[in-house]
């Protein structure tokens, strides 16, 4: 016989109006009970909150997000606590697949039920796209011993034994809406946050991942010479007290930080700072980007081919829980290198990159232009023309007037006559009177 597995769903919240009609509905039918902690709000949050059911409390704000947590934690009486922001949600699949999990763990031996089901965090951009996936620990049982700890960027800790984790990133993934730009002006956050890690670095001198994301908080609110202070503190004293992910932000964070400075004097340190960095995490794409900038602006073209090819084959096998921004810059990438292929003589790959480029922006006249005058080393002949005609029938309509007359004007602009003579003939007589008029 199945055996239930009540879940109640946590959450601490301040000002969550716009939020927190979603955020009690995701799981209206698969939690045993609902469990709103407020720290404050002056919207109508908490009345929304009780016309949808959830069992309201009230909370004084301490400065200590762990504090809050833990206080709603011995509000609920479920076997299981689902403890996700406000900002956060599960789609209805995912919650369905997390209850039957759930009855699952319920049913099997005690001996084996993890204390914790890791699962995804997909952030998501304010269009709705992906902006990074990472992991997080939002289930967890419902036990004395499992409690958050530190005041912000609070993680769940196991006070006796030790902490079962169940890995299930592959198969659920908790939505987040909260880190866009938009919304961290408008709930101040960034300013919050630094606050808080200032206090806990206080109070916490060594407490390493705290200072690493204190840094990185800095970094992104436009404090750049405070946070390079706290990366080089940390890979000078804190290297053995940091956690791994921490670690890799830190390499991140200095790396950038030089890289934008753009100084001769510290390419000695910056490829230092590259070494240290793959060697401890040879797999994360970021660093092999940073190098590849760097010899690209110094016009080391064979050195650029090197690193963006590294880090565009390390993007492809990469299954960290560190958010890479490569996918972000993949555009500027395929840019750098056409012109680092042309400058080394390999057409080829040259002319691949161009079309990646145009597959996503088949409109960019300055990659077309490359494009077509490398092709242009096909020669005049007929049959050179039909078959680059043909090629770029691939990437454009040339039945289209408009995609006809972005080519003949590329054409016409690196001096291709056949190709261009060979594309106006292909018109209508109407269209050519209208082409030669203007």
């Amino acid at each position: 016989m199945k055996k239930k597995a009540r879940l109640s769903q946590c959450m601490i919240v301040k000002n969550e109006e716009k939020n927190i009609a979603r955020a009690l509905t995701w799981g209206k039918n698969i939690v045993y009970e609902q469990i709103v902690v407020d720290t404050g709000s002056t919207d109508r949050t908490v009345e929304i909150a009780k016309s949808m059911g959830a069992k309201v409390f009230h909370f004084t704000w301490v400065d200590d997000f762990s504090a809050a947590k833990n206080f709603a934690i011995e509000k609920a009486a479920g076997d299981w606590i689902a403890f996700l922001d406000a900002d956060e949600y599960l789609l209805d699949k995912d919650a369905k697949r997390i209850k039957e999990i759930l009855i699952q763990l319920e049913s099997a031996d005690p001996k084996l039920k993890p204390h914790i089901l890791r699962t995804s965090l997909v952030d998501l951009k304010e269009d709705g796209t992906t902006n990074g996936i990472t992991v997080q620990d939002r289930f967890f049982q419902n036990l004395p011993k499992l409690r958050y700890q530190n005041r912000i960027h609070e993680m769940i800790a196991i006070t006796s034994g030790k902490l079962i984790i169940c890995d299930l990133t592959k198969e659920i993934s908790v939505l987040h809406t909260g880190y866009t730009e938009a919304v961290y002006k408008e709930t101040n956050k960034v300013e919050r946050n630094i606050r808080l890690l200032k206090k806990e670095v206080e109070d916490n001198p060594e407490n390493y991942d705290a200072v690493a994301y204190l840094a990185e908080t800095l970094k992104v609110s436009g404090n750049a010479d405070e946070a390079e202070v706290l990366y080089r503190d940390i890979l000078k004293n804190g290297v053995s007290h940091i956690n791994s992910a921490r670690l890799i932000t830190t390499y991140y964070g200095l790396m950038h930080t030089i890289l934008m400075r753009d100084k001769a004097e510290e390419e000695d340190e910056f490829f230092l700072l590259y070494e240290d960095a793959v060697k401890f995490s040879p797999e994360y794409p970021d660093y092999d980007y940073f190098m590849g900038v760097w010899h690209f602006r110094k016009e080391c073209y064979g050195e650029t081919v090197t690193y963006l090819e590294n880090c565009l084959k390390k993007l492809e096998d990469y299954q960290g829980i560190n958010v890479t921004h490569v996918p972000d810059v993949l555009t500027d990438i395929y840019t750098a290198l056409v012109r680092a292929y042309v400058e080394i003589s390999n057409f080829s790959q040259a002319v691949r990159y161009c079309v990646l480029i145009l597959r996503i922006d088949r409109y960019r006249e300055i990659i077309t232009n490359t494009l077509v005058d490398m092709l242009k080393q096909e020669g005049d002949s007929a049959g050179a023309i039909a078959a680059i005609i043909g090629f770029l029938q691939k990437i454009y309509d040339l039945n289209s007037l408009k995609d006809r007359l972005f080519v003949i004007r590329s054409a016409k602009k690196t001096g291709y006559k056949a190709l261009e003579d060979a594309l106006i003939e292909t018109m209508s007589d109407e269209d050519k009177s209208w082409y030669f008029s203007e």
